[in-house]
Parts: structure tokens; C-alpha cells; sequence
């Protein structure tokens, strides 16, 4: 959309991501730098954070999971789509790593893991917080959505898929904006909490974002939800729902 002339402020106003991601985003892919060693292409939110570790490395499998989102990403009910996808943060110990479970539908943030490693536990533990937290029907048709990662394409992970009865869903290979929901979120968390830190440990970086995971679904204001809550937005739909039944 930028290269067809719109400005990166309305286009990162439609995708909602922050501004100077995009402008990074796209500086990039203007000098070529948008492929990884391996071929994988690096996301806004990576550049957006300087030296930060490039792919995730993709799995074996990858081939056997569709691509069901197709950039969706309004839902009529909690639950029917949830996101999952890693980001980095630095510290001077070393990376910490952090993993998020969205539900599309509120933009709630219903589970989160942080490691010092990118092990597949990372999004393992991340999606049983979800499970737990929403309990969802387990024949309702629930898709987890994520990028093409080794940890996401693990046998391990899938077979937490399979006992919750969801569905996979994996992005396009070479699509960064398939998962533009979750690299806004993890631009938010950076822009409105970490940046300048400077964090000596993990611990200090873990807990910074853990206070502001807690803030974010009762108290972050969405514009993609009409400038409420998450957890208001919710709250909206479950009281209609009560309105409907009742009349």
C-alpha cells in the first residue's frame, strides 16, 4: 500500500500498526534486507528492535498446516481465533523471550510465557495458559493462528492442539502481515513500557511486562475496538448476548 502511493500514517492507521514500525518496515524492504539467511523474512516488529535475533527457523511441520486466517481478523465471538507468536527483548544478561496468545475477537491478551530460550515450552506453556484461563468448547471449532516458526511446527506443540481440539493455522510463507494483530501488541508493549529501559537482568525485563500484560486487557484503550477495554469490549458482547436471550 505504501509502494502504491498511500502515506505510511494512514497505512499503519488501517493495519494498526505504530508508524515508526512501518517506516522500518519499509525502509528495509526498500534496501533489500527483508530475508533472513535462510530466506525467512524478518517481520516490522523484528526491525523495529535493532539487533535483534532473525526467524524463528521453520519446522518440519509446517507443510501439513493451512493457512485458515487469511488476514480475518474481525471475529463475531470470543474464541473462534486465537494468535500466537514470540518477540524478543533485550537485556544485558541476554535475550528474554516472550510468547503471547491473542483472541482476535477482544484483542485479550489470554496467555503469555517468558523464557531465556526459544524452546518449543515457550509457546507450549503460553497456549495452556489460554486453555485454562478460557476454557473453551473443545468441539467449537477453536484455530490457533502463528507465524511459520520451528517452535509453532513442532510435534509437541501440535499434539497440545489436538488434545484442546483445535485447529492449526499457520501463515503464508513470506507474508508479514498476516500476523500484523500480534506484532502491533508486541509494538505497544516496546513503545508504551520498554524502550529505554535498559534492563541488566531478565527478571527486571520480566517483570516490566508482565505489570504491563496485567494493565493491557483491562485498561489499554483499543481503536480497533471503539476505543475501549478489551475486557469492556468482552463485557459488551456478553451483556447483548444476555439482552438477545432474554427478549
Amino acid at each position: 500500500m505504501v509502494e502504491g502511493g498511500q502515506s505510511q500514517a494512514s497505512v499503519a492507521k488501517t493495519l494498526g500498526h505504530v508508524e515508526q514500525t512501518l517506516f522500518n518496515w519499509v525502509k528495509a524492504n526498500r534496501q533489500g534486507q527483508l530475508k533472513d539467511t535462510d530466506s525467512k523474512p524478518v517481520s516490522a516488529e523484528l526491525i523495529f528492535w535493532t539487533d535483534t535475533p532473525r526467524g524463528t527457523g521453520e519446522g518440519n511441520g509446517r507443510s501439513r498446516m493451512q493457512h485458515l486466517l487469511d488476514r480475518q481478523f474481525t471475529m463475531a465471538e470470543p474464541d473462534t481465533v486465537w494468535v500466537g507468536d514470540i518477540t524478543y527483548i533485550p537485556t544485558d544478561e541476554a535475550w528474554l523471550y516472550l510468547a503471547v496468545v491473542i483472541d482476535l475477537f477482544s484483542r485479550q491478551v489470554v496467555g503469555w510465557s517468558m523464557r531465556a530460550d526459544m524452546a518449543r515450552d515457550l509457546v507450549i506453556d503460553a497456549l495452556r495458559m489460554a486453555w485454562f484461563k478460557r476454557h473453551p468448547d473443545k468441539d467449537a471449532g477453536l484455530i490457533f493462528h502463528s507465524d511459520r516458526g520451528s517452535q509453532y511446527a513442532s510435534e509437541d506443540f501440535r499434539d497440545v492442539l489436538k488434545d484442546y481440539g483445535i485447529t492449526a493455522s499457520m501463515s503464508r510463507r513470506g507474508n508479514c502481515w498476516d500476523n500484523a494483530c500480534s506484532e502491533t501488541l508486541f509494538g505497544s508493549l516496546k513503545v508504551e513500557r520498554l524502550h529505554g529501559q535498559g534492563f541488566i537482568t531478565r527478571r527486571h525485563a520480566r517483570d516490566e511486562t508482565i505489570a504491563w500484560l496485567l494493565w493491557y486487557n483491562p485498561s489499554r484503550l483499543h481503536s480497533t475496538l471503539n476505543y475501549v477495554t478489551p475486557m469492556q469490549f468482552e463485557q459488551h458482547w456478553l451483556t447483548d448476548q444476555t439482552k438477545q436471550a432474554s427478549s
